[in-house]
């Protein structure tokens, strides 16, 4: 062979381990691009639930979650919510929601709101997530709508003076109910600055506060000044999500307020214990849960307030009525009690007349 032929075949190998060096990267067998769109199923695998589905939320937690969405005719237990988190803010995972048969909600808890109002559209019963509004004189439109979550009737709907310059603006809002044991009855404003304070909100965000009470007559709470913890109330809240926030954010935080030991936990308790009441144990009773809807907002930027119903405005009721429960069962005893001495006097009387008249 050749010394020009050997350097041709030289040059053709150097030439073809070049283009193998070269050649370009078959972007079908190349490994794709993570989609975080998707849930890791290796690390939070999809929920079951009976009568319902999951979809996954990417940015819901810090982690994702999982939304259960319930068939017709159920909803999401309310303990739990519809929010699966992967992994919570203390790193542990949530209880699964499971769906349950639909109860409604009560057409009558929803109070319009506004000069105007005249009544509502509510029917009797209103399955989950359904709407209804306030009826206003004259035919005019009311602004926002009540809506049925968890057994309650959230929101509110505004009708409108003659001469209000009023606007309206769509936000979302999360809302929750909780048990709290407390010495002493709250006010509005004392637990719109608590779970203000607690949720990392302004106080105007804070939109409508209700509380009912319930006399306990089982074990006596102390607090630590010895003080007796022996009501318990039931608190329910909606916040208008901040400009600056999120629903997932405002869901996540809430969900911990009832939670021992929490940041947002001791907040509340602070802020209330500086208004002169002690808070004893908590418990979340309703999820927290977010939605949307309208809220008014009058000319000077104030936003209308949801009008409180009427069994559950004061927090006094069930109070009063153990009240006059002991009140009636003390005054029983005591009118037997006067019976019973003027019945033996009575017989003492006519035993002594007649062992006179004997002889």
């Amino acid at each position: 062979m050749n010394r020009s032929r050997v350097l041709s075949l030289l040059l053709s190998l150097v030439l073809l381990r070049g283009g193998w060096a070269t050649q370009p990267v078959d972007e079908s067998t190349a490994p794709p691009d993570e989609d975080w769109s998707t849930a890791p199923a290796d690390e939070c695998p999809a929920p079951i639930a009976e009568n319902g589905t999951f979809a996954w939320m990417a940015d819901w937690g810090h982690a994702g979650a999982w939304a259960l969405t319930c068939n017709a005719g159920h909803r999401a237990d309310p303990r739990i919510g519809s929010l699966f988190f992967c992994s919570d803010l203390e790193g542990n995972e949530s209880t699964t929601p499971a769906c349950e048969v639909d109860p409604g909600c009560v057409g009558a808890d929803a109070a319009p709101s506004g000069s105007n109002a005249i009544g509502t559209t509510c029917f009797s019963v209103i399955g989950e997530g359904g709407t209804c509004e306030a009826v206003c004189e004259g035919g005019a439109l009311p602004i926002g709508s009540f809506v049925c979550s968890s057994g309650q009737m959230l929101h509110m709907s505004y009708c409108p003076g003659a001469g209000d310059v009023v606007t309206n603006e769509t936000v979302e809002k999360v809302a929750a109910t909780m048990s709290m044991e407390m010495d002493r009855e709250p006010t509005a404003a004392f637990l719109q600055s608590g779970i203000a304070a607690a949720l990392n909100v302004s106080e105007p965000n804070v939109h409508g506060v209700q509380w009912i009470s319930a006399r306990r007559l089982q074990r006596i709470f102390l607090g630590s000044n010895g003080r007796r913890l022996d009501t318990k109330y039931t608190v329910s809240y909606e916040v208008i999500v901040p400009e600056s926030s999120s629903a997932a954010a405002i869901v996540l935080v809430a969900s911990r307020l009832a939670m021992d030991g929490t940041s947002e936990n001791q907040a509340l308790k602070e802020s209330l214990r500086d208004n002169g009441i002690n808070v004893g144990a908590m418990h979340q009773l309703i999820a927290p849960r977010s939605f949307s809807e309208v809220i008014a907002i009058s000319a000077n930027g104030v936003v209308a307030m949801p009008r409180t119903s009427p069994d559950a405005s004061e927090g006094e009721d069930s109070s009063n009525v153990v009240g006059i429960v002991i009140g009636c069962i003390v005054g029983s005893f005591v009118a037997l009690f006067v019976v019973g001495l003027l019945c033996y006097c009575a017989y003492s009387v006519r035993q002594r007349k007649s062992g006179q008249a004997a002889p």
